[in-house]
């Protein structure tokens, strides 16, 4: 295994994995699939309900907001510190392709993902959610989550882990969703 860190880091100190963070999202959803809150390939107009209306975003399924092929707006702007209400900002945000059709790289479907799933989960928060079913499973412990003035987290970044902490991720690929085989 090659290890290098941060000049005065080492195996211990945390460092930020930025857009790394999306990954543990998806693992999210799929722990919400499997507890029977969603299907990825439900429209995510079934639980956002402005979103019946339009003939575009109407069309649009979770899956295609965690692959980011929504085809809506990236919303760059809503990883700014200090941000209003980042949810409301990227439900808002004009769809620039047709659902499933362009690979649209930026924050704005994963906060539109992170209102489906607080509207699905009713009281639990989708961090504690996060917490619980996934990062607490991989033996990680709560994360930073570099919230919104409305108290929304920025889904695309955020979090620290060690490359070890970081790895797990990988080896859950390698045990095929088993934790620890």
């Amino acid at each position: 295994m090659f290890e290098e860190y941060p000049r005065g880091g080492d195996a211990d100190t945390p460092q930020r994995i930025y857009s790394g963070t999306k990954a543990f999202w998806n693992l999210a959803a799929l722990a919400a699939m499997e507890d029977g809150l969603l299907s990825l390939d439900e429209p995510v107009a079934n639980t956002i309900s402005s979103w019946r209306n339009d003939p575009r975003k109407s069309q649009v399924t979770i899956r295609q907001l965690l692959d980011f092929s929504a085809g809506l707006a990236p919303g760059f702007g809503l990883q700014v510190n200090e941000y209003g209400d980042r949810d409301r900002t990227a439900l808002r945000l004009p769809m620039v392709a047709e659902p499933g059709r362009a690979f649209i790289y930026g924050p704005s479907a994963l906060q539109v993902f992170h209102q489906v799933l607080k509207q699905k989960l009713g009281g639990q928060t989708p961090t504690r959610y996060l917490e619980r079913r996934v990062l607490r499973r991989l033996h990680l412990g709560p994360q930073r989550y570099l919230q919104d003035r409305a108290g929304n987290p920025l889904l695309a970044a955020g979090f620290t882990l060690t490359a070890r902490q970081w790895s797990k991720i990988g080896q859950l690929v390698l045990d095929h969703g088993r934790p620890g085989g």
